[in-house]
């Protein structure tokens, strides 16, 4: 009985956790006080609760200043379990973990984790594919594109359309590893389980009425 009950619990939480990681581009020109209130900023950002800041020691200084000039990518894993980001480039030929100096990161569920790739107008970041391992899968998908960044949020908004501010807030790249079930399962997934435990104990029950 005990071992019946153990295992309809472990189906359960199988069914329950997974991994969900939503990637998206922004780009930190100017700050609103330099811009005099521009574009939207890319929030979470340097120092914002519960963020990982990556870049090269440039990155994290320029992060700071007035004109960051700096585009970036935003993992979020909105999922139930830590997910292993292994690899992490751009089509142009940079190494964006690499240049943080890591060789894997582990990404937290909750926890915001931004990958700076530098001034993407001037290294010429436009129309890039992003490749990414995660969990030892590799997944390529390309930097989004809005009317005001039309090569790609990672090159910068297009100065006949936005004016010189090339700030773009975090626009979404791709939604990976959801293709489980929910991490918050629907009230059927609840009745199923109930119904399939429900159903183990009578059956036991009516074996031993039997014997």
């Amino acid at each position: 009985m005990n071992g019946l009950i153990a295992l309809v619990i472990v189906l359960s939480l199988s069914a329950v956790a997974r991994a969900d990681v939503i990637v998206s581009s922004g780009y930190y020109d100017l700050s609103p006080a330099a811009s005099g209130g521009g574009p939207p900023l890319p929030n979470p950002w340097f120092g914002s609760a519960n963020t990982t800041f990556s870049g090269s020691a440039t990155d994290l200084a320029d992060a700071v200043a007035s004109d960051p000039d700096i585009s970036a990518l935003l993992f979020q894993n909105t999922g139930a379990t830590d997910v292993t980001l292994s690899a992490l480039s751009l089509s142009i030929g940079l190494n964006v973990l690499l240049r943080a100096g890591d060789s894997s990161v582990t990404l937290v569920p909750g926890q915001n984790y931004i990958f700076a790739v530098g001034d993407g107008s001037d290294t010429g970041l436009s129309g890039q594919t992003i490749s990414a391992t995660l969990n030892g899968t590799g997944h390529s998908f390309a930097d989004a594109t809005t009317s005001l960044a039309p090569d790609g949020v990672l090159y910068g908004n297009n100065p006949q359309l936005g004016g010189g501010d090339e700030t773009q807030p975090w626009t979404q790249d791709a939604d990976l590893l959801h293709s489980g079930t929910s991490a918050v399962p629907e009230p059927s997934s609840y009745v199923f389980l109930v119904a399939a435990f429900l159903g183990l104990v009578g059956g036991i029950r009516m074996r031993r009425f039997l014997s």
